[in-house]
């Protein structure tokens, strides 16, 4: 940890348990480990909030996009179909962390 405290330039990294949750914070998941930086006192959290929800409305507009062309387009090889399907599902996972960021902070 205390490779990490340096990297980052905190003043102290502070273990919890796994079912521990901290109000107004940030949330990054890597497999195995979760880390959630403290941001109240910090940033504007409403500001922030607001910034993650038009993250939100143009992951709706690229979801809409995508879901249009899969809709229109019938006569298109299989290969271009999977690549829409897996953008999909990618920006419906971004969305979902995002949402999953605004409810965390307005907690």
């Amino acid at each position: 940890m205390k490779y990490i405290r340096s990297l980052a330039k905190l003043e102290k990294i502070e273990p919890y348990g796994a079912q521990k949750k901290i109000e107004g914070s940030a949330t990054a998941v890597i497999p195995g480990v979760t880390i959630h930086i403290p941001l109240k006192g910090i940033i504007d959290l409403s500001k922030e909030v607001e910034r993650l929800k038009e993250k939100v409305v143009k992951l709706d507009e690229e979801i809409d996009k995508v879901k249009q062309r899969l809709s229109a387009n019938k006569n298109i090889p299989e290969d271009v179909l999977d690549e829409w399907k897996a953008r999909e599902q990618e920006f419906l996972k971004q969305k979902g962390t995002l949402q999953d960021q605004i409810k965390s902070l307005t907690v």
